[in-house]
């Protein structure tokens, strides 16, 4: 395994947060043309992009266990 395959699988894991970090940047700006940027390196975007993946990948799951039970009833 190469490191661009590993990179690529850890964004793809992390997508959920990212789109989820980008939902709530772009719903509290008042300028979107001109956001102002985090800090580099912040911990607080860093910790917001792994819970919401992590909510995410839940919601997901959550989803695929109801879909199973609903046609496995039917």
């Amino acid at each position: 395994m190469t490191l661009g395959y590993q990179l690529f699988i850890a964004l793809l894991l992390l997508l959920p947060g990212i789109v989820g970090w980008v939902c709530v940047r772009a719903g509290s700006t008042d300028d979107l043309l001109s956001p102002m940027p985090d800090r580099q390196g912040s911990t607080t975007t860093l910790a917001a992009i792994v819970l919401f993946a992590c909510l995410g990948h839940l919601l997901a799951a959550m989803a695929i266990d109801l879909n199973s039970r609903v046609s496995a009833s039917a």
